[in-house]
């Protein structure tokens, strides 16, 4: 996934995409790079709209302004990576572990009991 959002994020700056584009899919690489799934969601899920909002909504899609909504694509080929990244990224954040338990401990030290 993180080599999709790398490529995703280096076709932007060849093709001088917006600065909103690039900014949400140096986010989007940077999230994948920490492993924070739960922040690279939306992103996943916003880049694979805006991309492929002409195949999703129609012809008409394409006329929103590409400055904040990046390259429309009309084919399948071209949808495919970022199909497959937003699928990866619900996945990562779907199998999220829930954090773990506060420990008992007072400032680093364990408590003890009375007994013991």
């Amino acid at each position: 996934m993180l080599m999709l959002a790398l490529a995703g994020l280096a076709h932007g700056v060849a093709d001088h995409a917006s600065p909103w584009w690039l900014a949400a899919s140096a986010v989007l690489v940077g999230a994948l790079l920490r492993g924070w799934a739960l922040v690279a969601v939306p992103f996943a899920l916003a880049v694979a709209f805006a991309t492929g909002r002409a195949m999703l909504l129609g012809a008409e899609a394409t006329s929103w302004p590409s400055q904040s909504f990046g390259p429309a694509y009309h084919n399948w080929i071209s949808l495919a990576p970022y199909g497959v990244l937003a699928i990866g990224a619900v996945t990562l954040a779907a199998n999220c572990p829930a954090r773990p338990p506060r420990s008992s401990t007072h400032h680093g030290t364990p408590r003890t009991s009375a007994t013991g």
